[in-house]
């Protein structure tokens, strides 16, 4: 039995942490009509989660993502939808400037055009912190995510990582890696374990619990 959230977090009926996984659909189109063109097709799928992966977009000026991001909500009305403007460092579909991408997402956050927004922990706390600080404002959820597409680091690596996105006010930690062996596969799950073991809920996040995930 795999551990679950305490509490579980639920947004627009589906339980992010619960004993049941997610099914996450992405759209990836570069202009509107295409975006709207996938959302009404992944709307007939009935997907747990919607990821709008805005990184595809060509036109990343705020009024043409807003727009955008309003129509796919007319369209997803019931999906919890992530907005995702991922940095090219980890996995971004092209370059896009720190400046872009935090007046974008802040645009989405507070137009509540989202659920949640997806941000990378390695942009630092200067560009995290005002994101999470309008998210929390507008009832928008955060995800902190640590991509590495070519290794699984070490657990202490992990740990540490998991535990900054606590400290930060991570309403979900996100680490994503490239097993290399069957071994890499079990120590993800184990630094899994750890960290629902030492945050149960991230709202409940303190100093001490912090120091027990970095010990192990």
């Amino acid at each position: 039995m795999r551990p679950c959230a305490q509490p579980v977090l639920t947004i627009r009926g589906a339980g992010f942490g619960g004993p049941t996984p997610l099914v996450c659909v992405p759209l990836v189109a570069r202009d509107a009509p295409g975006l709207l063109e996938q959302a009404r097709a992944v709307h007939a799928l009935g997907p747990d989660v919607v990821e709008w992966r805005a990184d595809s977009f060509e036109d990343l000026s705020a009024p043409s993502v807003h727009a955008a991001a309003r129509e796919l909500r007319a369209i997803l009305p019931a999906e919890p939808i992530i907005f995702t403007l991922r940095a090219r460092e980890e996995g971004g579909a092209r370059p896009i400037s720190s400046d872009t991408r935090s007046a974008v997402i802040l645009d989405i956050v507070r137009a509540g055009l989202a659920d949640l927004v997806d941000v990378e922990l390695f942009n630092g706390p200067r560009f995290i912190e005002p994101l999470l600080e309008a998210a929390r404002t507008h009832a928008v959820r955060v995800v902190l995510s640590f991509h590495d597409f070519q290794r699984t680091p070490g657990d202490e690596v992990l740990q540490a990582k998991v535990a900054e996105m606590a400290r930060l006010g991570a309403d979900i930690a996100k680490v994503a890696c490239m097993p290399q062996d069957p071994a890499d596969v079990l120590r993800l799950l184990h630094v899994t374990y750890l960290a629902r073991q030492a945050f149960p809920a991230w709202a409940a996040t303190t100093p001490e619990l912090v120091n027990k995930l970095l010990s192990g």
